[in-house]
């Protein structure tokens, strides 16, 4: 892990596992999945949180769409001063990280998301799904910013 980067806490913080009639179980199906991560900054703690939503759909006998649930992680990161210093920048009002750093936390929480839904999902269909590996950058984002009036 970069140095200066520390993960605190990681966790589901969101699963529902739906129970599609029109699959049939032990099947080889294509599928898609829906990523969004959100990125918050908490200027005054020095941490990030990213929390990555996953939505899996896969695609029955006649090409429709089926939703077999999401799962929701949260990973929260700290940051060491000189990190901090180095990848902070504001935009009107609103703190935001340099884009390497947060594509790289991205990454990270994706992939801890990954090994989240194959504990979460041990007794149902969505557990035997397996997220595809993306590239960070490819992830929607959101951004969320906890602006402190100190800084």
């Amino acid at each position: 892990m970069e140095l200066g980067v520390t993960i605190l806490n990681l966790k589901v913080v969101g699963y529902k596992a739906n129970k599609p009639k029109d699959i049939a179980y032990g099947g080889l199906y294509n599928g898609k999945v829906a990523l969004d991560a959100e990125v918050s900054v908490d200027v005054k703690s020095r941490q990030i949180a990213i929390k990555i939503t996953a939505t899996v759909f896969v695609e029955n006998d006649v090409k429709d769409l089926i939703n077999l649930g999401y799962i929701i992680g949260e990973t929260i990161f700290h940051l060491s001063d000189v990190v901090w210093s180095t990848s902070l920048k504001k935009e009107k009002k609103v703190s935001m990280i340099d884009s390497g750093l947060e594509s790289y936390l991205i990454g990270i929480a994706y992939d801890s998301l990954r090994g989240l839904l194959h504990e979460k999902g041990k007794k149902d269909v969505l557990g035997k799904v397996i997220l595809p590996l993306v590239d960070p950058s490819n992830i929607t984002r959101t951004r969320k910013s906890k602006v402190n009036k100190n800084n």
